[in-house]
């Protein structure tokens, strides 16, 4: 069912309550009633982007799928674990300002927190199942690792305020195969900063000067690298890097 742009309103209270998809964005939403969570028990995808919505809601824990971006939330309570069969969630646009990683739920495999009010990102075991995060246009200063997380493959931290990588971090994402760091504060990055795992490793826009074999010469996997930006400059310290990406 799909209710929009609806300008008279969305009828939630005359709802069928077997509905499986439901689409509601752009309603004027403010908030759902009590019986929602409890009553919608067979609903796996629910959009309710665009809306006026300045609380998480509770929901069904059948819920699949949940786009609830272009709002006012502004936290992610510890209730929102319990949407216990959750894989895709997307947020943008929100005014959220600490992820909680541990208040997600574990069955999570792809996660969209970009242009919120994030100050640091922490990744830690209870985000195990992720697959895909993106948190670019936010507020981040760090990265905090705190676990090991097998299957993050796909990791967009673009247009943040991040000024280093922790030495570590490459270890904690064994499996990080798309990696975006551009539109940073990074000067450079040091050995074990970067996921041997890496294909693609956007690091455009940054302070970064020059590729230290060091840190990029254990990235034998790497297929793209993009380097754009003022700071960059070619030299003969590029040597090794022609010698064994471009032979």
């Amino acid at each position: 069912i799909s209710f929009v742009r609806n300008q008279a309103g969305t009828p939630i209270e005359s709802l069928p309550k077997k509905v499986k998809r439901l689409k509601m964005s752009n309603c004027s939403i403010v908030e759902l009633p009590e019986w929602f969570a409890g009553t919608m028990e067979e609903l796996v995808f629910l959009d309710l982007s665009s809306n006026r919505i300045s609380m998480l809601p509770d929901l069904p824990t059948s819920l699949q799928h949940l786009d609830i971006s272009n709002s006012d939330i502004k936290i992610i309570p510890p209730s929102f674990k319990s949407v216990s069969n959750l894989t895709i969630f997307s947020i943008q646009n929100n005014k959220i300002t600490d992820m909680h990683p541990e208040h997600f739920p574990l069955t999570l495999t792809k996660c969209d927190i970009s242009k919120n009010k994030l100050n640091k990102l922490s990744l830690t075991n209870a985000l195990e199942k992720l697959q895909y995060l993106n948190v670019s246009g936010n507020l981040i200063t760090g990265l905090e690792p705190a676990g090991h997380l097998s299957a993050l493959a796909n990791l967009d931290s673009s247009h943040n305020l991040i000024s280093e990588v922790p030495d570590h971090f490459g270890k904690s994402l064994p499996m990080l195969k798309y990696f975006n760091l551009s539109g940073n504060k990074i000067s450079f990055l040091q050995r074990g900063a970067l996921p041997a795992s890496l294909i693609e490793l956007d690091i455009s826009d940054n302070a970064i000067t020059t590729i230290v074999e060091d840190t990029f010469g254990q990235l034998t996997s790497l297929s793209v690298l993009t380097v754009q930006g003022k700071h960059f400059f070619c030299n003969c310290d590029l040597y090794w890097f022609v010698n064994v990406y471009m032979h």
